[in-house]
């Protein structure tokens, strides 16, 4: 028989219930990383492991063999704890793949019934509880690692294990437990427990006292898996435009409600990276943050690639939370504003809208200190960058018309020759 693995019972008002997570994903482009090697090893229980008595008490944290069964009337269970090693709990790509429980038995008296193997979760903490002890067939509000794991028939002295699925899943049941409560350390424990009642009779078997191969044990092997992250994605929409450098290396493609990516040639075929990831915060992203998806255009610095442009926003005012001109000093992997204080005028963008126009960004070719924007509304643009600050104004309309209201200047292209 079987049950589905219960995390945290109410024994351990600390720990949250285990529940089964399922998760959609939906990824036009994302970033995944695993760990270059598996691990291998082998827990020994710890010292804290002690018999769960029937009479409310917990004992036998320091003798060397525990006792499963019943003495005059007061049955008892034994609760094993591993720690799951720090290698394994702090890398979230490492899972266990494959795993053995090990334990030493000793000479017990002549047994009637079963005894049961369960798992009861994970704690930060290495306490065995009194509620830990049980008798019984099933016990529905924990895992039960395998039915009948010592029988009449298991020999005195034998060593008996569990190497069953079952185990490898509620171990990583409790990893996965243990790292969604950014536990800095995390316990498992195992119980061994009869099926049934019994007045007298007993099975013995090795605690962490008894040392050597007598001692329970653990044995694991992991596999390293990936690890997704979340990025904003709205619609694919269109692709607006095609930003590349002189060499060819660098290619951006805007889109008007995608975002930003960038072409990457590593890999069969190569692959197109999200850069607004880094822009769009990944809560709130369906409201006031949204245009920030909106690419009305991007610019590539013609005296370093690394440093990109991007003009971003839902048909608004620049403000930090749905429109403005953002910069990358590293190729797209983090952004600024460059828009922030104040602007006269204070010009819309919306990367919605007029997708026919060409790139209305572009960095002077002389002096990339200075960068030029054509609005929809409020003409040319000039951003001027001193230190860290940049200060924006506007070119009066008698030097350049602004053009129609929605559209404006609909393309910026530097003159390297130019007076």
């Amino acid at each position: 028989m079987t049950t589905s693995p219960v995390l945290r019972p109410a024994a351990r008002p600390n720990l949250r219930p285990f529940t089964r997570l399922s998760a959609l994903c939906l990824a036009f482009a994302s970033l995944a990383c695993s760990s270059a090697f598996a691990l291998t090893g082998t827990i020994t229980g710890h010292a804290s492991d002690a018999q769960a008595n029937s009479d409310g008490t917990v004992t036998n944290q320091t003798i060397t063999y525990g006792r499963i069964g019943a003495d005059s009337g007061v049955r008892h269970s034994i609760v094993q704890v591993f720690e799951i090693p720090s290698a394994i709990l702090n890398d979230p790509t490492q899972q266990f793949s494959a795993a053995t429980y090990t334990i030493k038995l000793g000479q017990g008296s002549a047994m009637t019934v079963n005894a049961d193997f369960y798992g009861l979760g994970y704690d930060d903490v290495t306490t065995v509880q009194a509620a830990d002890f049980y008798e019984g067939a099933l016990d529905s509000a924990n895992s039960l690692l395998q039915d009948n794991l010592l029988t009449p028939s298991t020999p005195a002295y034998a060593t008996v294990t569990n190497s069953g699925a079952n185990l490898v899943n509620h171990l990583n049941a409790c990893l996965a437990a243990a790292r969604a409560d950014n536990a800095t350390s995390a316990y498992v424990f195992l119980r061994l427990n009869l099926d049934a009642y019994v007045w007298s009779g007993v099975y013995i078997a090795g605690m962490n006292e008894a040392g050597g191969a007598s001692a329970p044990s653990l044995s694991y092997t992991t596999v390293t898996v990936p690890t997704w992250s979340q990025i904003p994605l709205g619609g694919g929409g269109f692709v607006t435009g095609l930003v590349g450098d002189a060499s060819g290396n660098t290619l951006l493609a805007r889109t008007d409600v995608g975002g930003l990516y960038k072409w990457n040639p590593i890999g069969i075929g190569g692959t197109w990276l999200h850069l607004s990831d880094k822009i769009v915060p990944t809560t709130n992203r369906w409201n006031t943050t949204r245009g920030l998806l909106n690419t009305m255009s991007a610019a590539i610095d013609p005296a370093n690639s690394n440093n990109l442009y991007i003009a971003v926003g839902g048909n608004a005012a620049v403000s930090a939370t749905n429109s403005g001109i953002y910069a990358s000093a590293d190729g797209g992997s983090n952004w600024s504003e460059i828009t922030t204080g104040t602007i006269t005028p204070n010009f819309v963008i919306n990367g919605n809208g007029d997708r026919a126009a060409g790139e209305r960004l572009a960095v002077d070719p002389n002096n990339p200190n200075l960068l030029w924007y054509g609005s929809e509304s409020h003409g040319l643009m000039k951003g001027v960058k001193s230190g860290s600050t940049w200060t924006w104004s506007q070119i009066p309309s008698t030097s350049l018309p602004f053009g129609t209201a929605g559209c404006g200047v609909r393309f910026v292209v530097c003159d390297k020759d130019g007076a």
